[in-house]
């Protein structure tokens, strides 16, 4: 009996009939001469082979599908969106900090004019006003007291490091009371009016 030399797998046919497994070099399956019928079956198992999807009763590994990527894709583009919200309102309260370190810086600032020039100290009372606007080339005048020259130097900080800034001094007897104001432009802690928007800092200090 001529042993078969190569190994063809197929499935069952349309028509019910088991595939051979078997294929001899000289055209016989099982050691034996193929029939008509054989190579009809033949025939049949090997065009179901190649229009089938499988080897072997084993099926081919998918990709992933249309719907698959639209979700994935939704999923990364709301995780983005909440980075770029979330960066947002940090340097939105990273803004806010600033001004509010520039406040007590200067607020500390009048309190030391103010200790330096106590005999004077009535001379330092200013009212908040309408905002401060800011002159780079400003320079004391020679015809101001001390005290003048100091008001009108911390007012001119304030227009330049703080948006919409305002001072006021404040002395009663030996308590001096220093307020330093501005408009939050960060809209962290602004609600709906602009009087709501306006942020202060305080500072009494005993001379």
């Amino acid at each position: 009996m001529q042993l078969c030399s190569s190994v063809i797998p197929f499935f069952i046919d349309g028509g019910g009939r088991h595939c051979e497994n078997l294929e001899c070099d000289d055209g016989s399956r099982y050691g034996r001469k193929a029939r008509k019928e054989d190579i009809v079956v033949f025939n049949l198992c090997r065009n179901k082979k190649k229009s089938s999807g499988r080897l072997n009763g084993e099926r081919y590994v998918r990709g992933m599908s249309l719907l698959e990527v639209l979700v994935a894709m939704t999923v990364l583009a709301i995780g983005l969106l909440g980075m770029a919200a979330l960066l947002g309102k940090a340097m939105q309260y990273n803004h806010g900090a600033q001004a509010r370190t520039q406040a007590v810086l200067l607020a500390s600032d009048m309190v030391e004019r103010v200790r330096t020039n106590r005999p004077n100290r009535i001379q330092y009372t200013v009212f908040a006003g309408d905002p401060r606007v800011c002159d780079p080339e400003w320079m004391p005048a020679a015809d101001s007291t001390v005290a003048q020259n100091d008001v009108s130097e911390w007012l001119n900080n304030i227009g330049c490091r703080l948006p919409g800034g305002v001072g006021e001094v404040q002395v009663d007897g030996n308590t001096l009371s220093v307020a330093v104001g501005w408009t939050d432009t960060s809209g962290a802690n602004a609600v709906d009016t602009a009087t709501d928007a306006q942020e202060w800092f305080v500072m009494r200090f005993q001379l």
